[in-house]
């Protein structure tokens, strides 16, 4: 039987219970480093750079992002460790530093490229609809926009379990590990998104509090998501093959 929204976030809540310091600090680190990194080219950059500046700037970003999805990954390695065990340590955040960083990094990358795709054609019409504002070039470019939007959140529902499977099965090559969080998805995406839309609500309080809330929030997310996956394991039955349908190649 599913766990409901309300039954994943209680586990969640209880795996938290009595850990919050050790928690927060965690996310806190694995936060703050990526940006102090980034904090030096930031404040030296002027308010008109020339273009080697902005170069830098741009470089050290993109190299930046790329420990950011790192310390990501070993927060999901944490909360995997919180939730099986109650073994967390604070090194875990390092995993994917010590781990194959760049097939981390590579799925990633992909990830945010399939999820991406479906707002091409929407972009290039609103792009064209600014040059040519005629009202069907605008109409059908909102209608591209908006589909394309509907079909990146699906995907990305589709791929949301890919940090996890990475860490509990790092001899998979990644495509297979694709084709596996698409598998298990199958049936639970509508549930992941109604659990993602559930934190909405603290989302906002968290904002109003100037971020600070996020050190709250931030884990809650996390360990519900990953008691999400936890479930969506123990449900899984062995399944036969079945003939593809339209919903394996649009979904």
């Amino acid at each position: 039987m599913k766990k409901t929204s309300s039954e994943l976030k209680r586990l969640a809540r209880e795996k938290l219970n009595g850990n919050w310091g050790f928690v927060i600090s965690t996310f806190l680190v694995a936060v703050l480093i990526p940006a102090l990194c980034m904090l030096p080219f930031t404040l030296t950059l002027p308010e008109h750079p020339s273009t080697s500046q902005q170069a830098i700037y741009n470089m050290a970003s993109f190299i930046i992002s790329f420990i950011e999805i790192l310390f990501a990954c070993g927060l999901v390695k944490f909360h995997l460790a919180l939730s099986r065990t109650g073994d967390q340590s604070f090194g875990d955040i390092m995993y994917a530093f010590s781990h194959k960083p760049l097939r981390f990094i590579g799925a990633n990358i992909l990830f945010g490229l399939l999820a991406s795709l479906p707002t091409i054609p929407g972009i290039i019409l609103v792009s064209w609809a600014f040059v040519n504002p005629m009202p069907v070039l605008i109409f059908l470019a909102l209608i591209f926009m908006a589909a394309g939007i509907v079909l990146s959140i699906i995907i990305s529902l589709q791929y949301s379990l890919l940090y996890c499977l990475l860490i509990d099965r790092p001899d998979k090559k990644v495509l297979d590990l694709f084709r596996e969080s698409k598998r298990l998805m199958k049936g639970n995406k509508g549930r992941a998104f109604y659990i993602n839309l559930s934190f909405i609500g603290l989302v906002l309080l968290a904002v109003l509090s100037f971020g600070i809330g996020m050190l709250w929030v931030g884990p809650y997310m996390s360990q519900t998501q990953v008691q999400l996956y936890l479930s969506i394991l123990e449900e899984q039955q062995p399944t036969t093959q079945t003939e593809d349908t339209f919903e394996d190649y649009v979904i």
